[in-house]
């Protein structure tokens, strides 16, 4: 699950993730991703820090409350401080935006057991 507020943003992670073999389930805030999360089977979240609705903070923490899944934050706030906040609310790896697609590629590979309905 791809969970960003800029479409393009997810237009592109979505064509790096299906390149690999993924299925991708979009989401444009932290609200709809939550929605998303309760009703598909999602094997790995991809959040953005600054969304409406539901910032990726409260997201990656809600996730890690209650799913067993890989978090990758992505996102523009680069500073130690976000980071650090990144980690205690969660995720499993925090990517900084811009990024390049073989760090995201890398960072998915190495934190996703998924299964076999994710790649081809």
């Amino acid at each position: 699950m791809v969970a960003d507020d800029d479409p393009h943003i997810r237009e592109l992670l979505r064509l790096v993730l299906r390149r690999e073999g993924y299925l991708v389930y979009e989401a444009k805030d932290g609200g709809e991703a939550a929605g998303l999360l309760e009703t598909d089977s999602v094997h790995l979240a991809i959040v953005d820090v600054m969304m409406p609705v539901r910032d990726g903070w409260e997201l990656c923490r809600d996730i890690r409350e209650n799913y067993d899944i890989p978090i990758i934050m992505l996102t523009a706030r680069g500073e130690l401080v976000d980071k650090e906040q990144g980690f205690l609310s969660g995720t499993d790896d925090y990517l900084v935006k811009p990024f390049e697609p073989k760090e995201l590629r890398t960072a998915g590979s190495a934190g996703c057991e998924c299964g076999p309905d994710l790649h081809p």
